[in-house]
């Protein structure tokens, strides 16, 4: 029987919500949670956690006053996909820098050069971390390519008529507002190998999908990272079975001074996507609950029932709330199944990918 402690939920920032659940509220250790919109235009989510929600038996009064302060923080460094994704990258990890949290949890640093600015600027703040490498596509030299010339030639017809003077960060929106139609007759090996080469010009995406197939975008990075200010013990990585994106789980057992050793695991799930069909069989929502239940497997199998967990990320599902609606909700209940408490929700929840962020805009 799952018998986890801690639940930190963050909404995407590509879905639509972030969650609340009336379920997961604790009265006698309530948690405060700040929500800010940086100078580098997303909104972090911040929580305190206090002991008592953590620790098996009744704390002491000294326990009781020691906290865990946690910043799950999608950095939408995506380029070509984000917009403005260049520019905000050293805002980025500055803000990561100045965070007063103890343990920083990172979605969406895709690439190496924003890797390697993050590390530069926090590694004296967050001197151990945990950023994985990227996967790169196992592509027999025999394999088929996933689009034909003859295939592409409507798409790149509407691409030249309806978004020949979009900049970078506008032509994923512009192919799939103006060329959907077009984009929708690719067969699924080629929309998913389009799709992959997010961040590339429409000559680079051709090109690339009528030599060779191409699985996952930014060359197969996870685009996770874990910061901590205290000692990480042991760490592993699982890789997710997922589309388009390469999707993992960050473990690391963090030697804390309020709680002692805690088990944190990061993700970010696949997100359900309304304007880019499902390459393959089944859909989004099955793909993103797949990975939920192998993320619970992958805890059962590290941790001791009633040892301190903390479950973070960017999970693209959550339950409605106050000024904001649920995001497969049906998936959310799997986690919250299995961990009852969610602290960013219990406290002051506010909606991250609503119009108050920059990045948003408007809706």
């Amino acid at each position: 029987m799952r018998r986890f402690l801690l639940c930190l939920l963050v909404a995407a920032l590509v879905a639509a919500s972030c969650g609340d659940d009336a379920s997961s509220g604790d009265s006698d250790a309530a948690p405060a949670a700040q929500t800010t919109t940086t100078a580098a235009g997303i909104t972090t989510s911040e929580t305190t956690v206090p002991t008592s929600t953590t620790n098996a038996e009744p704390p002491t009064s000294q326990a009781a006053s020691a906290e865990l302060r946690v910043l799950v923080y999608n950095a939408g460094l995506a380029e070509g996909f984000v917009a403005h994704a260049v520019e905000r990258q050293p805002l980025v990890a500055q803000a990561v820098a100045d965070s007063p949290a103890d343990i920083v949890f990172l979605q969406e640093v895709w690439s190496p050069e924003a890797v390697a600015d993050i590390t530069a600027a926090t590694d004296a703040r967050f001197p151990h971390q945990v950023f994985p490498e990227p996967i790169a596509d196992e592509v027999s030299p025999e394999a088929e390519p996933s689009c034909t010339v003859d295939e592409l030639a409507d798409l790149e017809g509407c691409v030249a008529t309806n978004c020949a003077d979009a900049s970078p960060d506008e032509l994923v929106d512009c192919v799939l507002n103006s060329c959907g139609a077009e984009f929708a007759g690719l067969c699924a090996e080629c929309q998913a190998c389009i799709g992959s080469n997010v961040g590339s010009t429409v000559e680079e995406a051709v090109a690339n999908c009528t030599a060779a197939s191409a699985a996952f975008a930014y060359e197969g990075s996870v685009g996770l990272g874990l910061l901590s200010s205290a000692e990480i013990l042991a760490t592993e990585v699982l890789v997710l079975d997922s589309s388009l994106n390469r999707r993992a789980v960050v473990y690391a057992l963090v030697d804390t001074e309020a709680f002692g050793e805690v088990h944190l695991f990061g993700t970010h799930l696949s997100a359900v996507f309304t304007d880019i069909p499902y390459p393959g069989e089944g859909t989004w929502e099955d793909e993103q609950a797949s990975q939920i239940e192998a993320i619970l497997t992958f805890i059962d199998g590290l941790v001791v029932p009633g040892e301190p967990v903390v479950l973070l990320g960017d999970f693209n599902t959550g339950p409605a709330g106050d000024g904001y609606e649920a995001e497969i909700p049906a998936n959310y209940e799997q986690l919250a199944a299995a961990f009852p408490l969610n602290p960013y929700v219990a406290g002051d929840a506010r909606c991250t990918f609503c119009g108050d962020n920059p990045l948003v805009g408007s809706g």
